[in-house]
């Protein structure tokens, strides 16, 4: 996955998403634990996943311009126990 310029990539980048495929669309579907409410679908996987994370960006920039506490991402720094 290429780095977006967008400032609130790399912070988009600790949230846990996954990935799977959806018989129902017949597409990838991307979604976020962190963001329920978010999700994207497309034919490519890794299209899926960034869009997923251009999503997560621009609630984050929300969250900023409204003074929002953004949620604890799942992923720890260290790698998984």
């Amino acid at each position: 996955m290429r780095k977006s310029s967008d400032p609130n990539w790399e912070q988009s980048l600790r949230y846990a998403v996954r990935l799977r495929w959806s018989e129902e669309d017949g597409e990838f579907l991307a979604t976020c634990e962190e963001f329920p409410s978010l999700s994207f679908l497309h034919t490519d996987q890794w299209y899926a996943l960034s869009g997923l994370r251009k999503l997560i960006c621009g609630v984050l920039r929300d969250m900023q311009t409204t003074g929002e506490t953004p949620p604890q991402p799942a992923i720890v720094s260290g790698g998984l126990p």
